[in-house]
């Protein structure tokens, strides 16, 4: 007796119901869902908005990235150390945050900075605009 599945599994170009399509936007090597568009771009941070429920781009950028945690809350799922599977580059933070209607989707690109072995600890601390104990130097300077 041959058993049959009901349904042939999908070609590679199609999703299952409630999966989303990957779209054309690209950041930090992530693919975007189709229809996320990019809101706004700072130095190592981006962006992107969409119509999908956060839980559908959650599930969507976890087949998508190797994480090193993942935290999971009522409005928001935080993907710390992240990074595109099977690519090289900077770890990711990448948040899910719903906005009420829209769901908005940040990537965070780590970067190190590179520390100046020669300067003193005090004197990297008064670069950066604080004392040793972390005070600001100048409180009326506001970064």
């Amino acid at each position: 007796m041959t058993v049959t599945s009901a349904e042939p599994p999908l070609p590679p170009d199609h999703t299952l119901p409630g999966e989303l399509a990957e779209g054309e936007v690209k950041v930090s090597g992530i693919l975007m869902p189709r229809g996320f568009l990019v809101h706004r771009v700072f130095e190592h941070q981006t962006h992107v908005r969409g119509m999908a429920t956060p839980e559908q781009t959650a599930n969507y950028l976890r087949r998508r990235l190797e994480v090193g945690s993942v935290d999971v809350g009522p409005s928001r799922t935080i993907f710390s150390g992240a990074r595109v599977k099977g690519k090289e580059g900077p770890p990711l933070r990448v948040e899910v945050n719903s906005l009420g209607g829209v769901t908005e989707v940040v990537v965070i690109e780590l970067r190190t900075v590179p520390i100046d072995p020669s300067l003193s600890e005090e004197e990297r601390w008064r670069k950066a605009g604080l004392r040793p104990e972390g005070g600001l130097l100048d409180p009326h300077k506001v970064f």
